[in-house]
């Protein structure tokens, strides 16, 4: 099955990008920002909006706020089990 979304690393910081359209990229890290993040389950990080793949832009059909919200959710679950099966250098930040 194909997994919706995908974890690269660049210039050192881990993302998740969406596979579907329009391609939402999220950035993990380890403190909340102003721009829109949910906790990542499991460890003390965050993961951030970061615009899409065209670039730091927002769509602006209805409702984008709320799929923007879910989508960071998903990401955040994602990125947790991506985790906890690579060695991605993230354990010290593992909730004991």
């Amino acid at each position: 099955m194909r997994k919706p979304f995908i974890a690269y690393f660049e210039d050192g910081d881990l993302y998740v990008m969406q596979r579907a359209y329009p391609s939402y990229v999220g950035k993990v890290i380890e403190l909340p920002s102003r721009k829109q993040n949910h906790p990542v389950p499991g460890y003390h990080l965050f993961i951030q909006y970061d615009g899409t793949i065209q670039g730091n832009f927002m769509p602006t059909w209805s409702d984008v706020q709320q799929e923007i919200n879910e989508t960071l959710d998903n990401m955040a679950t994602f990125i947790s089990e991506w985790m906890e099966v690579n060695e991605s250098g993230y354990e010290k930040f593992k909730i004991k």
